[in-house]
Parts: C-alpha cells; sequence; structure tokens
C-alpha cells in the first residue's frame, strides 16, 4: 500500500531525489549516515520586549550537496507537555538532509508555561524566521513544510490550516503560509481527542498502580507526568464544556478550505491515542474540499512508530519511503 501510495504522490515523474530516497517501503537495515553537519540552540527571534529563548536544531545538507530548496520546520511529540527537539529523530533528519532538505527542530514552547496560543504563536514566529532566513540557508521562502508528531503533528496542521488568521497569528509576525503539511499521528479533532483520552484505562493516576507507573516513567525519562486526561485541560484552559471555544479553535479539523496546503497523514491503525477515525475523517474531509491530501494508516501500528528502533522498524520505514515522495512533489511544484 504504501509502494502505490508513493508511486500516486510522485505521478511517476522522475526527480532528482529519487536516488537519495528509500528505494522501498521496508529496506531491511536502514543505513545510517554520519556525513550530515548539524548545529544545535539556534535562537530563533522573538518578539520585541520578551524574555523567553526559542531554540531550534539546525540541519542542513553537506556543503558540496545539492539543495532541494525545501525547508521543514519539525514540531516533536510531546503530548503539550514533554520532551524536546531532537528527540529520537537524528537518522531521520540525516536521511531528509541528505536529500537537499534543510530542517530546523524546533523547541516549541510546553504547558504549563504555554497554552494553545504561545505554542502556536512559537510555530508562527519560526515559520517567519526560516521565511527570512531563507536565502542564508539556500532555501525558497515560499516553501516551508510544516511537519510533527503527535501533539507536534497537530500543531503542524493546526498552523499550516490557519495562515494569517486573527486569532492564532501573533501581532504583526509577518506571513505564516506554508507549502505543504506532514502529520505523522497527529490529532486533528481535540474534542474528539478529550473523550478518547478519558476512555483510556491507563496513566490516569487513579489507581495505585497507575500512579506507581507513572513514577516509573518520571524516574526513567526525567519529566513530570502529567495524567493523560489532564493533558488538553492544562494546554487550553479547561475542558470541552468549560471552553468549548478553545477545543473548536484548537481543532485543525474545523479549519479545512481551499487554503489547505498538500498534506501527508501518517497514522497507526491501532494507536493507543484512539486519533485514528478522526485522523480518517480529516483525510476524506480534505478530499471534498477538493484539499490535496494522502493518507498512509499503517496496521497493527502503534503511537510512536518512527521514533522506535527506525533502522529495522517496517512502519518507520513505509512512512519514510512515502515522506520522502511527498516532499519531492513539493520540490517538483516549484
Amino acid at each position: 500500500r504504501s509502494l502505490k501510495l508513493g508511486k500516486k504522490i510522485l505521478d511517476n515523474d522522475p526527480t532528482f531525489l529519487e536516488e537519495k530516497m528509500l528505494h522501498h517501503p521496508w529496506v531491511g537495515a536502514w543505513r545510517e549516515r554520519d556525513d550530515i553537519p548539524w548545529q544545535q540552540d539556534i535562537q530563533i527571534n522573538q518578539p520585541s520586549g520578551s524574555n523567553d529563548v526559542l531554540l531550534a536544531d539546525l540541519w542542513q545538507p553537506i556543503l558540496s550537496g545539492h539543495r532541494s530548496g525545501l525547508g521543514i520546520l519539525y514540531l516533536h511529540g510531546s503530548g503539550w507537555h514533554y520532551a524536546s527537539k531532537d528527540f529520537g529523530t537524528r537518522q531521520f533528519f540525516r536521511h531528509l538532509a541528505h536529500q537537499g532538505h534543510v530542517i530546523v527542530d524546533l523547541a516549541y514552547t510546553l504547558a504549563p508555561d504555554a497554552d494553545l496560543f504561545g505554542m502556536v504563536a512559537d510555530v508562527k514566529y519560526a515559520i517567519v524566521w526560516l521565511k527570512n532566513h531563507a536565502r542564508e540557508f539556500g532555501i525558497n521562502a515560499s516553501k516551508i513544510v510544516l511537519m510533527g508528531g503527535s501533539a507536534g503533528g497537530h500543531l503542524a496542521l493546526l498552523a499550516g490550516y490557519t495562515p494569517n488568521h486573527s486569532q492564532l497569528d501573533p501581532p504583526g509576525v509577518g506571513d505564516t503560509s506554508v507549502c505543504g503539511v506532514i502529520s505523522y499521528y497527529g490529532p486533528p479533532d481535540l474534542r474528539a481527542q478529550y473523550e478518547r483520552f478519558n476512555e483510556l484505562p491507563g496513566l490516569t493516576g487513579r489507581t495505585k498502580f497507575e500512579r506507581k507507573f507513572m513514577a516509573y516513567l518520571e524516574a526513567r525519562f526525567g519529566f513530570e507526568t502529567v495524567p493523560v486526561h489532564s493533558l488538553l485541560p492544562n494546554f487550553l484552559g479547561g475542558t470541552p464544556l468549560e471552553v468549548p471555544e478553545l477545543y473548536d479553535l484548537g481543532s485543525p479539523i474545523n479549519h479545512i478550505g481551499q487554503h489547505c496546503p498538500p498534506t501527508l497523514l501518517l497514522q497507526g491503525a491501532h494507536d493507543f491515542s484512539g486519533a485514528a477515525p478522526e485522523v480518517g475523517r480529516l483525510y476524506h474531509l480534505l478530499k471534498d474540499g477538493g484539499c490535496p491530501a494522502y493518507l498512509l494508516e499503517l496496521p497493527e501500528t502503534e503511537h510512536g512508530f518512527d521514533l522506535y528502533k527506525p533502522k529495522w522498524s517496517p512502519a518507520a520505514q513505509a512512512a519514510t519511503f512515502v515522506t520522502d515522495r511527498f516532499l519531492a512533489s513539493l520540490v517538483r511544484d516549484q
């Protein structure tokens, strides 16, 4: 299925990137490149008077390599509360940079230090920053792609579908439109996601076993575990009954229109988060609205499939195979 979708995206047209893509949805031991330069803790411009520092890592092709012209702004998975940039993505970024793409891996501000507006503002500032540095990085300012996983996928969809939005764009930020969006298992409907989270049997903190397991996660990964049913209320400032307007505003599925850029959705069919039905609904709404959209649904595949042993993972490699060709289609459209 991923092979058929990859061919459909490119319409079988030749591309100068072809030899650097994955040649098959599964290639066995996926070679990891060690010749790709990257810079850590690049500072992204913030509005005048802000004391916050927004950092990112920058991945670029080797100096002698061809540049595709694409600039990819990547938003890590986080549950809107956890982790940061450089979270299990080095092999993936080296692979993309080898094709000539430039990747900015953004450490956007997390809850409780940021809410919906703060996180989306970070993404919008980073879009404009990347456009302003396009010549320096050898990219086309009109060819910025948003990509993210989980909560980062949600933010990529939301920012990508709300360019120059009166409520979500910071004042005076500049043009925040992008040419494409790639979401790895990002939830598109926050009301539905709230209900899904509340149906989950674990990580609510309601039982002694769950609290012990959460304590183990805190000790293992070094950050406080928030009960899963609190993730969205902490992020949005309440439940759907308390702040319904924010659940609606923050749901990418409510912002579909002819303005939406080409979208690639990658989703595990057995994702514990329960988002698969809503991702499928988003796909069909995009298609019905005349927006270019592609969905790769992977059977028997869990949340975070691209981050766990991608060197060997068939699911991660199939998703990369399709992602390669989606990005190439955006290059071709220059």
